[in-house]
């Protein structure tokens, strides 16, 4: 799971260097996070799907007796990512960034709202078997990113 979720952040540090763009270490943190959560919650739904063991490239195993584990570490981690949105809204960076910073808290319930609602399906069983088809098909997803980016447009 970390290394998943650590080549979505060696993607985003690629991109950036590819078009030129500086990534901030804001947002490579808050991506490591939320990228490990997500990566956690897919782990979380093989497990769940499967009821067998399942094997990772390292040969490392999990069990169903690691899903409690697994759903607890990946729910902390995401709150974590919101953590580190928190603590960026209050840096210098983002009063230099954003003409009207403090709308930018309205990003925080947005994102823990679907975190909690993620982790919360999937203790459903309502997922399936593959995350990224979830979300993609997730109209209330469409609805919270566009929300989102309504908010970033406004705090510019």
């Amino acid at each position: 799971v970390l290394v998943v979720s650590s080549c979505y952040a060696i993607r985003l540090i690629a991109g950036g260097a590819a078009t030129g763009i500086d990534i901030s270490n804001w947002l490579l943190s808050f991506s490591a996070l939320f990228f490990l959560s997500l990566g956690l919650l897919k782990r979380y739904l093989d497990l769940r799907i499967t009821g067998e063991v399942a094997h990772s490239k390292l040969s490392s195993q999990y069990t169903l007796r690691d899903c409690h584990l697994i759903r607890r570490f990946g729910l902390i981690i995401g709150f974590f990512s919101a953590v580190v949105l928190v603590l960026y809204i209050l840096s210098d960076q983002a009063m230099m960034h954003y003409g009207a910073p403090h709308l930018l808290w309205f990003l925080c319930p947005i994102l823990l709202f679907w975190i909690l609602r993620m982790w919360i399906l999937a203790l459903q069983n309502r997922i399936g078997a593959d995350l990224i088809i979830f979300v993609f098909r997730d109209p209330l997803t469409y609805l919270l990113s566009m929300a989102s980016l309504i908010v970033l447009w406004a705090a510019a």
